[in-house]
């Protein structure tokens, strides 16, 4: 009697799940979480990290209100031979925290709609209106948060086009919160 599944069936169909299981977020998450991220930017052309965090810095997370409220900080960023550190920020302003609103979308993911500002005086501080999609997924208490390519373009974030900024750039935020 010739088996119903291979073994090679079997362990495939065991990887879809546990890939599948692995990458789900998890929707209606309720309560009050305090962690932290680490910030990077990306320029779409080429996928290239431009800018990482100097630190991580705090968010802390209130599902009840659908509420974010992220600390500003620092990168070191590399772009067309300019390299330094530099403030950014998720608001229009030099604000030390900003707090922003979410939405559930009811699938794992969280989306926010935000100001990505650089405090860059050779590029003129630029600043520009985006969004950002994070699947955020509750590991016994503790929230793993992930940026995912929510524009379909392959570079994980949300392209962000070059005016007024040196490059299309793509923001990724990743930390947790407990």
């Amino acid at each position: 009697m010739k088996p119903l599944l291979s073994i090679a069936t079997i362990l495939g169909i065991f990887t879809l799940q546990l890939g599948t299981g692995a990458m789900a977020g998890t929707p209606g998450l309720t309560g009050a979480y305090y962690g932290d991220y680490l910030i990077q930017v990306r320029t779409t052309d080429d996928n290239t990290i431009r800018a990482t965090g100097v630190a991580y810095y705090d968010w802390d997370w209130d599902f009840d209100n659908a509420e974010m409220t992220i600390t500003n900080g620092q990168v070191n960023a590399s772009f067309l031979g300019i390299s330094g550190i530099f403030n950014y920020a998720l608001t229009d302003t030099s604000a030390g925290t900003t707090t922003i609103p979410f939405t559930d979308n009811g699938d794992g993911t969280y989306s926010f709609n935000y100001n990505f500002k650089v405090f860059n005086p050779l590029f003129g501080n630029p600043g520009k209106d985006t969004e950002i999609t994070l699947e955020i997924t509750d590991s016994g208490g503790v929230l793993i948060i992930d940026t995912i390519d929510s524009d379909g373009d392959g570079v994980i974030g949300h392209n962000l086009p070059a005016s007024p900024f040196p490059a299309n750039l793509s923001i990724e935020l990743t930390g947790s919160a407990y």
